[in-house]
């Protein structure tokens, strides 16, 4: 027997983006440590032919353990699937959700609900979502945070700001949700008056096919921004690395904890993000970054402006968020998988 991790890896398309990220983090973990026989089912395959769903079928019945990380559409269609294949054949499910929207995700499918409830475990990324299930009588939910292999090694004496200028970057899917209407507001106010010091907004990540006129209509305006495509995965830690402050001012739907947010961390840069969900449980206010209400581009103006004038400030913050990354170490991760398939078995 072996084991299987299912969910969205995006290696068709090349898609990068929170959900496939953790599933190839995931995979690689499980691989790597826990079991070198370990096979893994892209879903994005069945897009492109729906034969590849035997292949999926397969993989289960021959695997005792599996890992599965679903997004929304795979939970609705598949899912019902894999349940009675594992309930047939006696296979452990060990769920990871990724990002928030698990909540109310089950609140409008309640015959999954009750499917999901007898799994002998998931794992979800935030306290906020597990007391949300918890209400609804969740049982087996139990809390692994987001993490990362931290192979960029940077130490705090290396840390540094510039004096004379201010560099904000943002890192994620290039779409309205994620913040970047605030963001070009924020800039309107900025052209308007500046600071004393020059400050310069860049911009990378895969852009949503619906907001590449607007960001296309909005780069005109503003001289310093850029948006600068997306970076290999490989990379970002050093490209994240040369800038100040990371600015995420998200609300979308279903934000969970960010991956952009623990990059940020381990590359020593400072997060401005939103009281939006549970971000607060990521960004504590005024250590390793500061939170602003959502929508808000006059509190982000003010903030940033903030450590423009206080560069001691600034250099304090990244310190803090070199040291919050060790929160969100793959051992972490590990030691609470290990945990729960010793708990099950």
């Amino acid at each position: 027997m072996s084991s299987a991790v299912i969910g969205y890896f995006g290696y068709d398309t090349n898609q990068l983006d929170g959900q496939t990220i953790k599933t190839r983090e995931v995979y690689e973990l499980i691989r790597l440590e826990i079991d070198a026989d370990v096979s893994y089912f892209d879903t994005e395959s069945l897009k492109k032919n729906k034969l590849y769903l035997f292949s999926l079928i397969k993989m289960i019945i021959r695997s005792d353990k599996i890992f599965y990380l679903p997004g929304q559409s795979n939970l609705k269609y598949i899912f019902p699937l894999i349940f009675m294949l594992t309930s047939i054949f006696r296979n452990k499910i060990y769920m990871l959700a990724v990002g928030g929207w698990l909540y109310e995700f089950v609140i409008k499918h309640p015959l999954l609900k009750s499917m999901l409830k007898k799994l002998p475990c998931i794992l979800v990324e935030t306290n906020f979502l597990k007391q949300n299930l918890s209400k609804i009588n969740f049982h087996n939910v139990d809390i692994i945070p987001n993490f990362r292999d931290h192979d960029f090694n940077i130490t705090a004496d290396q840390l540094e700001v510039s004096k004379n200028s201010l560099s904000l970057v943002f890192m994620a899917r290039v779409m309205q949700e994620k913040g970047l209407d605030t963001m070009f507001e924020y800039a309107e106010l900025l052209q308007k008056d500046p600071y004393s010091t020059p400050v310069t907004l860049d911009i990378y990540g895969p852009i949503a096919e619906k907001y590449c006129d607007v960001l296309k209509k909005e780069l005109k305006k503003y001289e310093f921004i850029k948006y600068k495509g997306v970076v290999n995965s490989k990379d970002v830690h050093k490209v994240l690395s040369k800038y100040d402050v990371l600015v995420f001012p998200t609300y979308y739907q279903g934000e969970g904890f960010p991956g952009t947010v623990i990059d940020s961390y381990i590359s020593g840069v400072p997060v401005i993000a939103t009281r939006w969900k549970q971000i607060p449980e990521f960004v504590k206010d005024g250590k390793t970054g500061f939170l602003v209400e959502v929508k808000n581009a006059v509190e982000i103006y003010e903030v940033v402006g903030q450590l423009v004038d206080d560069k001691d400030k600034l250099l304090a913050l990244k310190c803090n968020a070199l040291a919050e990354s060790k929160i969100y170490s793959k051992e972490i991760a590990l030691e609470i998988i290990r945990n729960k398939i010793k708990s099950n078995s």
